[in-house]
């Protein structure tokens, strides 16, 4: 029954301990043969539970390993999102938020050091949250500084065709003589 929170090997050696208790059990003469039987059934017992014990606290463990190594990919995509956003762009538009960003990678970084995966989720969730809020930023604030420039760009080229159209203009160029 409890064959498979075991590892196989421990099946196996139990099994095999079993059976020759049985095979004593049926070749005993004596009620002193069968006090040792007894001894050896309790050992088994015991033995049981901590095989029961080790496959289970080694799954656990591998489950640990297995969330770490999750986070920590999550950790990585975080990263790999941030580098996606040009440094002067990040320093440029949101100097606030790029180093809540570093601030927040970093905490990650600490709680992943530390093994446990539970320290690491709400970290890593405020870490996502950052970079999301960064890169919203940034994009956002970059559109607007973009569109300022096109606007700034056409009243330059408005104001270079009246200067033109000013200088071809010979009352004006009579009285800009005269001054």
């Amino acid at each position: 029954q409890q064959q498979s929170s075991m590892y196989p090997q421990d099946v196996t050696a139990l099994q095999q301990r079993c059976q020759n208790q049985v095979n004593t059990i049926r070749q005993a003469q004596d009620e002193s043969r069968l006090q040792n039987v007894v001894t050896e059934l309790n050992q088994i017992l015991q033995d049981c539970d901590q095989a029961v014990s080790r496959k289970r606290r080694d799954d656990e463990e591998k489950k640990r390993k297995a969330e770490i190594e999750r986070l920590q990919f999550e950790l990585e995509e975080l990263e790999r999102e941030v580098q996606r956003i040009p440094a002067g762009d990040a320093n440029k538009f949101d100097a606030t938020g790029q180093s809540s960003v570093k601030q927040a990678l970093s905490t990650v970084r600490s709680a992943l050091a530390s093994g446990n995966p539970q320290t690491v989720q709400a970290p890593i969730n405020n870490a996502s949250e950052v970079v999301k809020q960064h890169t919203q930023t940034v994009t956002q604030r970059r559109a607007e500084w973009e569109k300022r420039k096109v606007e700034a760009e056409q009243v330059v080229g408005q104001i270079q065709d009246l200067v033109t159209g000013l200088k071809a203009d010979p009352v004006v160029m009579r009285w800009h003589s005269h001054s």
